[in-house]
């Protein structure tokens, strides 16, 4: 909902993700729900440094010079 939200306001998103095709299935229902175009995803696990790492360069590569938010948000399912 935070994505949506920010979606429709203008946001250009990007989503780190473990998960490409799921990545990719929000990426397409965000940009439909809000009319948005603007949202990338980058293939990345937040729980490996080196991939960390990786995600700094890949934001610098899709010209990312700056963030102005960053949620961080994590499910936990039983």
């Amino acid at each position: 909902e935070v994505a949506l939200a920010l979606a429709m306001a203008g946001y250009r998103l990007i989503l780190p993700a473990r998960q490409k095709e799921k990545a990719l299935q929000v990426v397409e229902e965000l940009e439909r729900l809000s009319g948005n175009a603007k949202i990338d995803f980058i293939e990345a696990d937040l729980m490996e440094l080196g991939s960390v790492l990786q995600l700094g360069q890949s934001l610098s590569t899709l010209g990312v010079d700056r963030l102005h938010l960053l949620v961080n948000n994590a499910g936990v399912y039983e």
